[in-house]
């Protein structure tokens, strides 16, 4: 009589995160069963139903987030992503995967989903293999791109880097996006987002922060010396001073 009190309550529910509240403890039982002997097999009916109506309704109660309720979100997410892990039910995944994609295609759409959820989608996929880094590499570089809005930049940046740092020290072209992106916010904008970038990378293990900063050294260093040790065609060179010379009204 409970199962079916609950499954005609989710059907009937368009609170999203209530629904996300409950996946957690109904897929403990499904998987581990509890100690009332709940019959596991209604569970994971239940569950399932659940699991369709948030997977369907989720890309759509992503935007319009003011930054305490795309943070309880995506918390929520989180949450949700680690149940279904102990599940492990195939038909449940996919539907998961199919939600976040759609998050995470939305994460360049100005307005449509806050950055915060989209980073954290986008991260979520990445972790478990169904994007590469050459694609969380695009989907950043338009995100912080210099025509889109820092503060969503950096919203997006939390979201994703919310489950650790160590992506940037394996992966040089993602550190190589936020060091460039960071390096060119005006000063004034940079004043405002500080306590944001903060947040993000003061929430890194002391040793994933000391692992980064070296690898920030490491590419520093390299791109100083780059010119030094590039081959340089002279031909090619002098061409160019003649050309600017000339426009300047000067005689080489």
């Amino acid at each position: 009589d409970v199962l079916s009190a609950l499954s005609v309550g989710a059907a009937a529910s368009n609170d999203i995160s209530l629904l996300l509240d409950a996946v957690p403890a109904l897929a403990r039982v499904a998987r581990y069963g509890d100690v009332r002997k709940t019959d596991a097999t209604a569970v994971g009916a239940v569950l399932d139903g659940i699991v369709s109506r948030v997977c369907a309704g989720l890309p759509g109660a992503s935007s319009q987030l003011d930054d305490p309720s795309a943070e309880s979100l995506r918390d929520r997410i989180v949450s949700m992503n680690t149940a279904l892990g102990t599940v492990d039910d195939a038909e449940q995944r996919r539907q998961w995967v199919e939600s976040l994609q759609r998050i995470h295609r939305a994460s360049t759409m100005k307005g449509s989903v806050h950055g915060l959820v989209a980073g954290s989608a986008t991260r979520i996929l990445h972790d478990s293999g169904e994007l590469s880094s050459i694609d969380v590499g695009n989907t950043m570089s338009q995100v912080l791109s210099r025509g889109a809005d820092p503060e969503v930049g950096v919203q997006w940046i939390e979201g994703f880097f919310g489950g650790g740092g160590l992506v940037l020290v394996h992966d040089e072209r993602l550190l190589g996006l936020v060091d460039d992106w960071i390096a060119t916010v005006n000063t004034e904008t940079f004043d405002d987002l500080l306590p944001l970038l903060r947040r993000t990378f003061g929430s890194f293990a002391y040793g994933e922060r000391r692992q980064i900063g070296s690898a920030i050294q490491n590419r520093s260093s390299r791109s100083n010396t780059g010119a030094l040790v590039a081959d340089v065609d002279m031909d090619r060179g002098f061409a160019v001073i003649d050309t600017v010379l000339t426009l300047l009204g000067v005689k080489r």
